[in-house]
């Protein structure tokens, strides 16, 4: 199956990509407080997202060859017009990378471990999506993504998705146990899937395309779905 790469892909890779910055500059600059970097770390993700951030709890850099930050009771708020004040919560995130490849405009990422996370989508009675970003944001704005970019092992665990649909009345929940992706240097990326919905186990794999053919707006992204789904009621 073919598909082309849209804009949301190329955010999460540029969020990453601030995440490894910001580490990098703290590593470099290390007599700057941590509340500085917090501070440099919230106002860009907010700006990429146009949504305010909040981290109430942790914001621990590790200073290293291999920089660790880790994160913790971060919340992701929408805008007002929205039913719902939280986008995400995030109870702890952390991230490990590699020092070195950062001069070579490469970030090699060797863990990233995100856990007890809510999303809460939601589309309002004029059909809006506040999981949608505003067209200046997905349009006018370069994203200036690194030469290459590589994640170990990306780990997702205990994540609940709650969809409220305010034109229809709809709504739908969905866990997921656990999500592990891996998008290797030079190499194309692999993800699987575990989690319910309704009476149904979820499993999915996933395999598609490199890093250049994500980064690339003019190229097609191949990638292979492989579903499973399993009711847990055998009566």
């Amino acid at each position: 199956m073919l598909k082309k790469v849209k804009s949301p892909w190329k955010y999460l890779l540029y969020l990453v990509a601030i995440i490894a910055v910001v580490i990098v500059i703290a590593f470099i600059f290390r007599i700057i407080s941590t509340q500085v970097i917090k501070k440099v770390f919230i106002n860009a993700v907010s700006s990429k997202l146009d949504k305010k951030v909040e981290i109430n709890g942790k914001f621990k850099i590790n200073y290293s060859f291999s920089p660790s930050l880790h994160i913790s009771d971060l919340k992701i708020i929408n805008n007002v017009e929205s039913g719902q004040s939280e986008f995400t919560k995030i109870g702890n995130a952390f991230i490990k990378l590699e020092l070195f490849p950062l001069i070579r405009n490469r970030i090699y990422i060797d863990e990233i471990n995100i856990s007890d996370v809510v999303i809460n989508l939601e589309k309002d009675a004029d059909g809006n999506k506040n999981w949608e970003l505003p067209p200046s944001k997905e349009q006018d704005e370069p994203l200036n993504l690194p030469g290459d970019i590589a994640v170990n092992e990306l780990l997702l665990t205990n994540i609940l998705i709650n969809y409220n649909n305010l034109e229809s009345g709809n709504k739908e929940e969905f866990n997921i146990n656990n999500v592990k992706i891996s998008f290797p240097k030079d190499n194309n990326v692999k993800a699987k899937l575990l989690g319910s919905y309704l009476d149904y186990s979820v499993e999915l794999k996933l395999t598609g395309g490199n890093y250049k053919e994500v980064k690339d707006p003019e190229l097609y992204w191949p990638f292979n779905i492989y579903g499973n789904l399993v009711s847990s009621d055998l009566n």
